[in-house]
């Protein structure tokens, strides 16, 4: 049996490392704020060595994938099944008190991207895939932008005032004040 305190001093978590199956396994119960304590934490302890002994205990490594997703999630406090839309709801108001007003409105920025994109779905359909989807769609809508100032600019025989893609910087371009071109990300 082991707890340990997390980073701000009252927060204790509780998990255990249990022999099964020929190796050691890390059990994680869970959190004091989440109602555990040492007593709880041994109990379960106590019911996993059980279950060893009977041979049904199947370690958390080997657990399918999506129900660990939805475990971690709910020690999160964050229900699988809700959308998109009411998790960034309750997230953006927990994260935005005490930020600066140039990173509110950057979150802000970012944040109403995402909605465009994920409001309807619920967090257990958001995959890999999709998120790939939502990054092709970003791409496609600034390429769209930059080919729609290039035309317009090269209509009115002039530079665009600013190029910008969302990876990139916008800096001075040597056509003069108040104009712009792109520097790249070096990450």
């Amino acid at each position: 049996m082991r707890d340990a305190s997390v980073h701000d001093g009252e927060t204790v978590s509780y998990g255990a490392q249990v022999r099964a199956y020929g190796r050691y396994e890390k059990v994680t119960s869970g959190t004091n704020k989440h109602g555990w304590n040492r007593t709880r934490a041994e109990l379960e302890t106590e019911r996993i060595a059980q279950q060893i002994d009977r041979g049904t205990w199947v370690p958390p490594r080997l657990e399918p994938r999506e129900d660990r997703l939805e475990e971690a999630m709910a020690t999160l406090g964050v229900q699988v099944d809700e959308t998109f839309r009411v998790f960034a709801k309750r997230w953006w108001r927990s994260k935005q008190f005490g930020l600066d007003p140039d990173t509110i409105n950057d979150y802000q920025w970012r944040l109403g991207y995402l909605q465009r994109f994920f409001d309807r779905y619920r967090l257990s359909e958001i995959t890999p895939r999709l998120v790939d989807r939502f990054r092709d769609e970003l791409h496609e809508q600034a390429e769209t932008i930059r080919r729609a100032q290039e035309r317009a600019s090269t209509e009115n025989g002039r530079r665009p005032l600013m190029e910008r893609s969302p990876t990139s910087a916008a800096v001075p371009t040597s056509a003069g004040a108040g104009r712009f071109r792109t520097r790249r990300s070096t990450r």
